[in-house]
């Protein structure tokens, strides 16, 4: 388990999966920019998206930084590119689950806008991966 959520009480536990768009930007993002990467989520107030190798935490950092949701226990081996990636999401607060869309779509954005910030001069630019329709 994540160092920051030991000694932390779950309030529900849950298998899920993370889109393979969300993975591979964040892939690229911790190989291009950061190893660990925190982003203030807009419109979500005091929260923060701690994106790390084992983890994705939602902290609030008005209360130093308790965890509010966390994606665990990624297992992206075994999985073609397009597929989600199956992990396990732990909500510690009962409005947990009202934040995780639009963190996603935060981090998309926010993710997607430091990317471009930092493309090489060399004109190389990341192309965001598209579902087929």
């Amino acid at each position: 388990m994540h160092p920051r959520l030991q000694d932390i009480p779950v309030f529900d536990t849950r298998l899920t999966t993370v889109s393979a768009e969300h993975w591979g930007l964040v892939c690229i993002a911790r190989k291009r920019l950061e190893e660990s990467i925190r982003i203030r989520l807009p419109r979500l107030r005091t929260l923060d998206l701690l994106l790390e190798e084992e983890a994705w935490i939602v902290v609030d950092r008005a209360l130093a930084d308790v965890p509010v949701v966390a994606w665990l226990e990624f297992r992206p081996a075994g999985r073609a590119l397009h597929e989600p990636v199956p992990c396990r999401m732990n909500l510690y607060h009962a409005a947990g689950r009202m934040v995780v869309e639009k963190t996603l779509d935060a981090m998309t954005l926010i993710l997607g806008e430091r990317l471009a910030n930092a493309a090489p001069e060399s004109g190389e630019a990341v192309v965001p991966f598209r579902r087929g329709d």
